[in-house]
């Protein structure tokens, strides 16, 4: 066996070691999650995501937040489990926090109210008022795991010495099968080559580009939308409907089982036929984006005082996807009804009703 000269064992030795130290900043510190942003806990009055986003606490129940260039304090009161958020904007978040937490360090939202004068306010401000919970509790996670970064550097250790010694790596466990094998020069390029795709495998890896958040080892999921975060996250999207002849903006929130929501809003155009509901661009974009077999619920948001129910192109649309959806319609008072799509289109026409029989 060849021997490697002191420089490059030296210098494999310092790549593994700024790996290392690079994955435990960037995935090890302990923080909090804000959305899908992670904060970093900088000390016990500071969290910070970089230099220009950030929480800090100001008092014994106060805090100021500039969060994606935008600026406001909160002040928090509590009693038991009882929560009340007041932002300075004017928006509140309140209700009782049920304590409960997934494996994956997400949350079930507590029960909430969330309000400005009485209109339901942005999802944001529910996600600082959670993690600032998660800040009085001390709930802090962190990005990745310990057993994430020595499995990169056992991938990083064996591709260098794959690159070294290439022809033992290749033996190594048939060695007394091939005794006089020998690997031509095409042969130890390709292990060479093998190794230096798994040093590059190690080192992401203990960098932390394929670390996800978790306090147990599992996988960070997405958390799962309650009906009223769907409902208002309908509503946020009137902000971009095209309505320049109704006057009337409706907005959607279509949920996939895994969490994932497409939203959408009302286009309408002078030629009142090409007109295109929010429920149908909520589902197109899903489609376009490779979704199509896994949608759960639909919210739909108007601004009358019935409820904006889906036309009927938009539920023969829906049903060609998911005759099961959960249907959710809104009014302008925000009050919602759910009801399925089976009920909204009964009997409906379906691809099974294409199947031809044998």
């Amino acid at each position: 066996m060849k021997s490697v000269p002191q420089k490059w064992k030296a210098l494999a030795a310092v790549i593994a070691l700024v790996s290392l130290i690079l994955g435990w900043y960037w995935t090890l510190r302990p923080g909090i999650f804000v959305g899908d942003d992670f904060y970093y806990r900088v000390n016990s009055e500071k969290l910070a995501r970089s230099a220009s986003d950030y929480i800090v606490k100001t008092g014994e129940n106060s805090y100021d937040i500039r969060y994606r260039q935008e600026e406001k304090s909160v002040q928090v009161t509590s009693n038991g489990s009882f929560y009340s958020f007041a932002f300075s904007d004017g928006k509140t978040v309140e209700g009782n926090w049920n304590g409960v937490f997934l494996d994956d360090g997400s949350d079930f939202p507590f029960e909430i109210t969330v309000s400005v004068n009485g209109v339901p306010a942005a999802f944001s401000h529910q996600a600082h008022a959670i993690t600032l919970i998660h800040w009085q509790e001390k709930e802090f996670t962190t990005i990745s795991v310990w057993y994430i970064l020595l499995l990169g550097l056992l991938f990083y250790v064996i591709g260098v010495v794959t690159i070294w010694f290439p022809e033992e790596m290749y033996f190594l466990f048939s060695r007394w099968q091939y005794r006089n094998a020998e690997l031509s020069d095409a042969g130890k390029m390709a292990e060479q080559f093998g190794g230096i795709m798994l040093c590059g495998l190690g080192i992401l890896t203990m960098t932390g580009l394929f670390s996800n958040s978790s306090t147990s080892g599992a996988v960070k999921i997405m958390r799962i939308m309650t009906d009223r975060e769907l409902v208002e996250l309908a509503f946020s999207m009137h902000q971009y409907s095209y309505v320049p002849y109704s006057r009337f903006p409706v907005g959607a929130a279509l949920l996939c089982a895994d969490g994932q929501v497409f939203t959408g809003c009302n286009v309408e155009n002078a030629a009142y036929g090409s007109t295109i509901c929010a429920e149908r661009t909520a589902l197109v974009k899903a489609v376009s984006e490779g979704r199509w077999d896994d949608f759960i619920k639909l919210a739909i948001a108007g601004e009358s005082e019935d409820y904006c129910w889906p036309c009927g192109a938009c539920r023969q649309m829906l049903y060609e996807f998911a005759p099961d959806l959960e249907v959710l319609c809104a009014n302008g008072n925000h009050e919602f009804v759910t009801i399925p799509l089976r009920e909204l289109l009964p009997h409906g026409f379906g691809s099974q009703t294409l199947d031809k029989k044998g």
